[in-house]
């Protein structure tokens, strides 16, 4: 699962980035010696971390001969108009749904997606990919209204989802989620919220100190599961730098402290100011446990899975299959080895949660064994 990616292809990466949050024009001399096979690694890349639109807007204010190739430029221009579209759908959307709750008594609060994007220079490029609705109070009655609609509800784990309008909506019971089941002892004690004003609407959205947790423990959660991506830094970053002053910083630290994230958020942070150019005033309070290993980790972790993780998901396709052939034995061995691998590298980053999923992962593959699965 561990994958070096060339230098040549990461320092631009980390660059078009950078450039695309904060507006400003990429360093020349990083992209003078790139080919057309060195575009198209790090255009998948790009796509891969999800921050094709940030990246775009980045790589256009290059000097004319230091930018792919026409169709190179064209196909990206293509996608970045897909991503537009859905950010536009997905407003619509919300537009049409929150009066159809409220008007039943349900209050839902949006959550990351559309209104992290509000953080961002242009929010349109912020790709999203579903809406995330937190239903406080009346949770059941806000399943039961689209049930008699007509539209069927599928349960997940820690939330109910839906289609409607061609878009993918969440209902979340708890915004916070850890990578561990919720008890009394680790569950937030405070939820709170503020109205987002956009585009002549009124949304409720999670408030400074919520949207702070939220956007640690999200991130957090996906490590232990399909793996974090730039996007999620990306969030970080752009939340940090427009509401940090009205983040009452003690009160959600002791909160990361109680549930075993003060090294997470110190290394997703450095990473933060490191690579995506988070002022470091900013920055440092929340960097309260430095850890040179655990950046290194974490970035290698994160340019290899992405924001999907779609590498970790397809091994876990394998993991589920069953089959008797020696061969589908031989890769479980394998895909366990990488997975176990996998999870040794990140206690330098969570040592806490590392040593629990792995220890988890532990019993599962020898209930397998002994059930003869593999």
């Amino acid at each position: 699962m561990k994958q070096v990616l060339s230098p040549v292809i990461v320092k631009p990466f980390w660059e078009l980035t950078r450039c695309g949050l904060w507006e400003q024009t990429p360093d020349p001399a990083l992209f003078q010696h790139l080919d057309e096979s060195n575009w198209d690694q790090l255009i998948r890349l790009i796509d891969k971390q999800t921050v094709t639109g940030i990246c775009f807007t980045a790589m256009q204010r290059l000097p004319m001969n230091y930018r792919p190739t026409r169709a190179v430029y064209l196909e990206w221009y293509t996608r970045v108009l897909l991503i537009m579209q859905q950010h536009w759908r997905l407003l619509d959307t919300c537009h049409r749904l929150t009066p159809a709750f409220e008007a039943e008594g349900i209050h839902p609060i949006l959550l990351k997606g559309i209104g992290i994007a509000s953080c961002y220079p242009d929010p349109s490029l912020r790709m999203t990919g579903d809406i995330d609705f937190y239903i406080p109070d009346h949770f059941q009655a806000a399943v039961d209204m689209i049930k008699h609609q007509g539209v069927e509800v599928i349960y997940q784990k820690g939330h109910e989802k839906y289609n409607f309008n061609a878009t993918c909506i969440e209902l979340h019971t708890n915004p916070i989620q850890l990578p561990a089941r919720m008890t009394k002892a680790n569950i937030c004690p405070w939820i709170g919220t503020t109205t987002l004003h956009k585009h002549g609407h009124d949304y409720r959205i999670p408030d400074a100190d919520t949207n702070a947790a939220l956007l640690l423990t999200h991130p957090f959660k996906h490590l232990f599961s399909w793996g974090v991506g730039v996007r999620h830094l990306c969030d970080w970053v752009m939340f940090l730098h427009q509401y940090h002053e009205h983040i009452n910083l003690p009160k959600v630290m002791d909160y990361l402290k109680k549930v075993h994230m003060e090294s997470f958020t110190s290394v997703f942070t450095t990473i933060a100011m490191k690579r995506l150019g988070l002022e470091s005033a900013i920055a440092h309070p929340w960097i309260t446990l430095p850890n040179f290993h655990g950046v290194r980790r974490l970035e290698e972790d994160m340019l290899h899975t992405g924001d999907i993780g779609n590498e970790i998901m397809a091994y876990s396709q394998v993991l589920e299959a069953s089959s008797t052939s020696r061969k589908h034995s031989f890769r479980l061995i394998g895909l366990y080895r990488q997975l176990l691998a996998r999870l040794l590298r990140l206690q330098t980053v969570s040592p806490y949660y590392a040593r629990r999923c792995f220890l988890v992962k532990i019993e599962q593959i020898t209930c397998k064994l002994i059930k003869g699965d593999a």
